[in-house]
């Protein structure tokens, strides 16, 4: 019978939304170089949220400074309220899942999960019914007496999960601790991760440069570029809605259509004058662009559709196809085609079409 308290429960209602971490113009300097720019996030009490950015965005600079292994050239870092700017990183209560996994080689499965109950030195048997609990969580107990070098990447990494949720931390940040896997594993782990968040109810900050993987795990995405967090909010909000032309192209494929804003509520661009949607706020005169991802791209006959093009390349996904063409000004657009339906071939007329309202205002 499982610790009821080994992984107590999401918290629920207004204790659910409050602050677990604050960052408050957090700068980090080295030299003429910035790292972080006067950042301000808050992670809310039993979220995962994740940071997601290219290299250089500065997602690790602000994970090293969360952990404490950095320090902010300016701002403050709250966690639960109190300030620990300057708290040394063992005494921060924040737990760590690397990358590389660093499990002890020399100690074996069940050794490496109960080390940091041993290191806060936990009565024998608290420490091996929680350790039993953990290898349970992640389905390891069946091999606690091996070692590292038995397990495979999988395990090991199932191994660091459990690790860091045994002695449960006010905070667990992962640093891309799945990149080394292939995908199906890394498939496979993402899911482990969620359930691992639901049942523990954790806060959880997670780094990664893959939009898949922040997408499939998040319940908010802070999206980094040049040391700033250009948008912060829920998967579907940052796929369906993003705050610019950089996110838009960021996250997934987009088709940016730029243009001029003319009387009745349409965008007029190379392509011809198109109807926004109907929740755009926009100013007859102002500059902008209609995002419209691939897959509300409709593939007509030619000559029936918004815009003409002629196909290409098509690049075969299995699920669907991708099918890229150029339009009569030399713009070039996706669209996806639903498996099932006859092939385009390159060099192929066709037209395209959309809904207004399945397309995204990006203002300049």
């Amino acid at each position: 019978m499982r610790d009821s308290q080994a992984f107590p429960s999401r918290a629920t209602g207004d204790a659910g939304q409050s602050s677990k971490l604050r960052a408050e113009r957090l700068s980090k300097r080295y030299g003429d170089f910035t790292a972080l720019d006067e950042l301000d996030l808050e992670v809310r009490n039993g979220e995962l949220l994740t940071l997601l950015g290219a290299s250089g965005s500065g997602k690790t600079t602000l994970l090293q400074v969360i952990s404490g292994l950095v320090a902010p050239s300016t701002g403050r870092l709250l966690i639960d309220g109190t300030d620990i700017t300057h708290t040394p990183p063992h005494r921060r209560d924040i737990g760590v899942v690397f990358q590389n996994y660093a499990l002890f080689p020399h100690l074996s499965v069940a050794e490496n999960v109960a080390f940091p109950l041993q290191m806060r030195k936990l009565p024998a048997a608290q420490l091996q019914k929680r350790m039993r609990d953990a290898l349970e969580m992640v389905g390891l107990d069946a091999l606690e007496k091996r070692f590292p070098h038995e397990l495979s990447g999988g395990q090991q990494q199932r191994v660091a999960l459990a690790r860091c949720f045994v002695y449960r931390p006010s905070l667990i940040l992962m640093d891309e601790p799945l990149s080394a896997l292939d995908r199906k594993l890394r498939e496979s782990m993402q899911i482990e991760i969620k359930r691992l968040h639901r049942e523990s109810g954790a806060t959880i900050v997670f780094v990664t440069h893959d939009q898949e993987e922040a997408l499939a795990l998040s319940d908010r995405i802070a999206l980094m570029s040049e040391a700033r967090i250009v948008q912060i909010g829920t998967p579907q909000a940052i796929y369906e809605t993003p705050s610019c032309s950089r996110v838009a192209e960021f996250i997934g494929l987009s088709n940016l259509l730029k243009g001029e804003i003319v009387e009745g509520h349409r965008l007029r661009t190379s392509e011809g004058t198109f109807t926004m949607p109907a929740q755009a706020s926009a100013r007859a005169g102002s500059t902008g662009a209609l995002m419209i991802r691939p897959e509300h791209m409709q593939l007509l006959p030619h000559g029936q559709g918004l815009a003409q093009a002629q196909v290409v390349e098509t690049v075969y996904t299995g699920a669907d196809t991708r099918v890229l063409l150029k339009t009569t000004s030399g713009m070039t657009l996706t669209a996806r085609q639903a498996a099932g339906n006859r092939p385009l071939r390159v060099g192929e007329p066709a037209s395209l079409a959309w809904r207004p309202d399945d397309s995204h205002f990006l203002a300049d």
